[in-house]
């Protein structure tokens, strides 16, 4: 006796198909299929001219912290110390710097500073590429997913990091070219590469642990809205008004 087991996606039937004398757990007669949503919205380039300093509402102190972004430059160095120190964010007093390149790096690496030491990124990253970027600080560890999947780790002193202010992109002669935003998002916890896969693309501004969450997806205009609840709205430097992408699928698919 076949059995046949058929799912319909826009119209088109997806059959799979097994017989009695097979081998086949009982598990394996039910299909399941999941469908990601696919985000296309606005996105925001800053460079030289147009970036975000920002002071935050209060300081906020903690051991953990998750910072994650999508994240597009259009001009990477490829070889060692080429177009180094791009920076793409930080924050203080307690730095976190994350950057492209470094002299002694190629300028497609990317790299983080942080508690007197720093990080190099194992994957070296494409010029006019979207990548999901999620650093995880536990305390004791630090993590970096790429894409959601994990790229390096490093042990850590534990340190508290205080936050009262936030750069993203920077007004330095080293940054070349244009660097595109969606999905800024700073937490005072640590994230599980669980929840990064799940929420690389959208977040449900309601989940706990926020310090910030921009989406840069406003669409035009230099105020960018706290989608946290915290009330850290943004506004470029001396409100330069960025150039805005419109209908981008931040996927990069």
């Amino acid at each position: 006796m076949d059995i046949v087991l058929s799912a319909a996606i826009e119209g088109a039937d997806t059959k799979v198909s097994y017989t009695e004398d097979a081998n086949v757990l009982k598990s394996g007669s039910v299909m399941v299929f999941v469908l990601d949503q696919v985000v296309i919205q606005p996105v925001v380039q800053f460079n030289v001219n147009s970036y975000i300093g920002q002071d935050l509402k209060e300081t906020y102190t903690t051991t953990e912290w998750t910072m994650e972004m999508n994240i597009k430059k259009d001009i990477l160095g490829t070889q060692i110390g080429q177009y180094n120190n791009q920076a793409i964010y930080s924050t203080g007093p307690d730095e976190v710097y994350v950057r492209f390149g470094d002299a002694p790096i190629e300028g497609n690496r990317l790299q983080i500073k942080t508690q007197g030491t720093q990080m190099n990124s194992q994957t070296l990253f494409n010029a006019n590429t979207w990548y999901h970027i999620a650093y995880v600080c536990t305390g004791a560890k630090l993590y970096l997913y790429v894409n959601g999947q994990l790229d390096n780790s490093m042990d850590m002193p534990g340190k508290e990091t205080r936050v009262s202010s936030v750069s993203i992109s920077s007004n330095s002669s080293y940054n070349r070219g244009n660097s595109f935003y969606s999905e800024v998002r700073l937490w005072k916890k640590a994230r599980s590469q669980k929840e990064i896969q799940n929420n690389m693309y959208s977040c449900d501004p309601a989940t706990p642990g926020f310090i910030f969450y921009y989406k840069f997806n406003e669409g035009q205009g230099n105020r960018f809205k706290d989608w946290s609840g915290n009330g850290n709205d943004a506004t470029t430097k001396d409100n330069t008004t960025p150039v805005w992408i419109q209908d981008v699928r931040i996927d990069g698919k």
